[in-house]
Parts: C-alpha cells; sequence; structure tokens
C-alpha cells in the first residue's frame, strides 16, 4: 500500500493549497486519508486514483444571482446590463 501525503497530491497538480485540500474533503467526497502519526494524515493512492481524477477540476456549484440594492437583478438595470444610470446633462 502506497500512502500519498500533502507534498505529492501538490506534486501530482490535484491541490495547490491546504484551503483547497480540506474543501475537496468536505464538498467533493475526495478521500480524507488515514492518520499516520499526531501531525501527519495520507491518503491510500488506490483510493485517489478510483476516487480522484489529477488534474481534474472539481466542478463548481452554480453562482447565485445577488439582488441590486434597488431590489433588481443588475442585468435587469439598464440595456447594457450595469447598474449605472444614464443622466443628461443640458
Amino acid at each position: 500500500m502506497n500512502y500519498l501525503r500533502f507534498a505529492d497530491l501538490k506534486a501530482r497538480g490535484v491541490v495547490r493549497n491546504w484551503t483547497t485540500l480540506s474543501r475537496l474533503v468536505r464538498e467533493q467526497g475526495f478521500p480524507a486519508g488515514v492518520r499516520l502519526g499526531a501531525q501527519t494524515r495520507a491518503r491510500d493512492e488506490a483510493e485517489v486514483r478510483r476516487g480522484w481524477k489529477p488534474g481534474a477540476s472539481p466542478p463548481l456549484p452554480a453562482a447565485k444571482k445577488q439582488p441590486h440594492r434597488n431590489g433588481r437583478n443588475c442585468a435587469e438595470g439598464s440595456p447594457a446590463g450595469n447598474s449605472f444610470r444614464q443622466i443628461d446633462v443640458a
């Protein structure tokens, strides 16, 4: 059995930082791994290969539309799609 530690996952391009790794474990079902010591956690290489494709991006959740401060979505504001008002200067 071959174990992969964080440095191994980073070298293979699976993750770039600890935050991404914890998010993958929490939200995407990435293997949580086993404790090898008090400060050491590693993942079984076979389990990582079965459940994850290195280099593949995890699916991102759909972005939520934030309402504009006047209650409309920003795209509904003006014909150009921004929230700026046109002012006629005479």
